[in-house]
């Protein structure tokens, strides 16, 4: 198997638990405007097929009532204001869903971050059949599964669906298919269906497609009568998994049109685009995952940029934090948002660097960093999978098990963090205040750490800003000066955390990008997290090199 040259863990684990009586009650509340507003017709599709996903993945029951609601309203999202289905949904939300109280569901990540809209699956073309077998590939496959067999259905097309999910090494998925599924692909092969296997990706490794396509191989589907639908154009011999390049050239392949299109008064600056039209001529540019990053756009004018902030809960979310961090000082105003993509007034101004390090900059980021720890606060969370996480990509990096406890992470005051303290997020307008940018998603995605101590954000700081010992010292008593919440004790586990994660995170983008200058970007910024990693590691190892005052609380970095 070609696997990648980076074996590092920077994705999180996102899964939430979902009270099934309040998530249903909401459904139906949406259901009721749903013939009056398309916004929630859309949520509550959403929510269904997070409640489809999260019972199908537990083999509950109840998961076949909740996959008759995602159908209809997925076919009212195609047929919008058709009373037949609106009446059908209702009358099927009507019946309880029993047997369990919660369900975990993971968060659909292009929905959330990478400006995947289910419209973009509606308008796809899909091969010439008259009879559909449609795979979904849980979790944003049971949306996209729906609204295809919708489609296809509105045309006059016979389509039915299922939903699985690869289990197993992510480079080297597996499909298990149950007896109740494998007698659905065989007939559907002896009806002569086409099968549309439809999710997201590829990524990486490509291997949930593949796995999908083996198991439907395994039980007599011909490799001609299934195509591959996915949201990237793929390249399989760029793919991870077990023999990609040939399994893949077995079947058909698809990209799904990108729903978001540029505005006809604006430009594209994502994928990196953002660098040469936000930093100044002069600077050098900071490394871009290219692909990881949001759907974004520039207006002509200059006056507005717009972003994906996510569809549905996922979004709303977002923007009261952003609308919070404006109201509060530290961010642009949001003017405006529809289809999960908000328009934010540019704020005119310089990006800074390590070198504007001033007073008024570093109190600053000091009451910013106060502030997000009294206001963004967040479900308590286990440290597990942070300090699995620290210790992996220690062991990857410099070859040493760390003798790191889960309480060393831990936090009894967990909040959303920036997670992107980095120089050029933030700039000095034209009066001289210091404003963050991009401060509403990071600290809520699909990268570690997720929700936990604002020692992440204070961590990030002095390492991104390569603070020494007596600034460190300065910005952490500002921060508790604000009214700043943390165990200041901890601080140089999270310090060796943040720049685990870090080093982790440039290893693998450079893996998965296929642009060498990038990879250069990338190469030199995890080596500047490996040298502070090393460094840390030494602090955390030796326990009696740490300098603590006590009168203060404030923790000083020897360097």
């Amino acid at each position: 198997m070609k696997r990648a040259a980076a074996n590092f863990l920077v994705f999180r684990d996102s899964k939430e638990l979902l009270n099934l009586r309040s998530e249903w009650n909401r459904i139906q509340e949406l259901v009721r405007h749903a013939d009056s507003s398309s916004e929630s017709a859309l949520e509550a599709l959403l929510r269904a097929a997070d409640v489809e996903c999260g019972l199908a993945d537990i083999s509950d029951n109840a998961a076949y009532e909740a996959e008759k609601v995602t159908d209809r309203l997925a076919a009212l999202h195609v047929q919008p204001g058709s009373r037949k289905v609106l009446a059908d949904a209702n009358a099927i939300l009507r019946h309880q869903v029993p047997t369990v109280s919660e369900i975990a569901v993971s968060r659909p990540e292009g929905f959330s971050y990478y400006g995947l809209h289910p419209d973009s699956f509606a308008q796809c073309t899909y091969p010439s059949a008259k009879t559909f077998a449609i795979v979904g590939i849980r979790s944003v496959g049971v949306i996209l599964s729906a609204i295809t067999s919708a489609v296809l259905t509105a045309r006059g097309q016979k389509a039915e669906r299922i939903t699985v999910r690869p289990i197993g090494d992510p480079y080297d998925r597996t499909v298990k298919l149950s007896d109740s599924e494998s007698k659905w692909v065989i007939s559907q092969t002896g009806a002569e269906a086409h099968f549309l296997v439809v999710d997201e990706g590829p990524g990486l490794s490509g291997s949930s497609f593949l796995s999908v396509g083996d198991a439907l191989t395994g039980l007599g589907a011909s490799p001609d009568r299934i195509t591959f639908v996915g949201t990237r154009v793929a390249d399989p011999t760029t793919l991870c998994a077990r023999d990609a390049a040939v399994r893949w050239h077995r079947f058909g392949w698809q990209k799904a049109p990108d729903f978001f299109q540029c505005p006809p008064n604006a430009e594209f600056i994502g994928e990196g685009k953002w660098r040469s039209r936000l930093l100044p001529a002069s600077t050098e540019w900071p490394a871009s995952w290219l692909n990881m990053e949001r759907t974004k756009f520039l207006c002509h004018d200059g006056r507005e940029f717009l972003k994906f902030d996510g569809l549905g809960r996922y979004g709303r979310a977002v923007l009261q934090r952003n609308r919070l961090i404006h109201d509060n000082g530290f961010g642009v105003p949001l003017l405006d948002n529809r289809d999960g993509v908000s328009t934010y007034e540019r704020i005119v101004g310089s990006p800074l660097s390590a070198a504007d390090l001033n007073s008024d900059c570093l109190q600053q980021l000091a009451k910013y960093c106060a502030f997000r720890s009294c206001s963004f606060a967040a479900p308590t969370q286990s440290a597990t999978l942070l300090a699995e996480m620290t210790r992996h990509n220690v062991r990857e990096e410099l070859g040493i098990e760390l003798e790191l406890s889960v309480n060393d992470l831990d936090s009894d005051q967990p909040v959303i963090t920036d997670g992107k303290m980095q120089p050029w997020e933030w700039l000095r307008d034209g009066v001289g205040r210091f404003i963050k940018t991009d401060a509403g998603t990071h600290g809520d995605d699909h990268f570690y750490p997720g929700p936990t101590d604002i020692a992440w954000d204070l961590a990030g700081t002095i390492v991104e800003w390569n603070l020494d010992e007596k600034s460190a010292g300065i910005f952490l008593e500002q921060f508790r000066r604000n009214g700043g919440r943390t165990d200041a004790a901890r601080l140089h586990s999270f310090l060796v955390a943040y720049c685990a994660f870090r080093v982790g995170y440039c290893r693998m983008a450079a893996a998965a990008l296929q642009d060498p200058v990038e990879q250069i970007r990338f190469a030199k910024a995890a080596n500047f997290y490996r040298n502070r990693l090393v460094e840390e590691v030494g602090f955390v190892t030796s326990p009696s090199r740490r300098k603590v005052d006590s009168q203060e609380g404030v923790q000083q970095l020897p360097r």
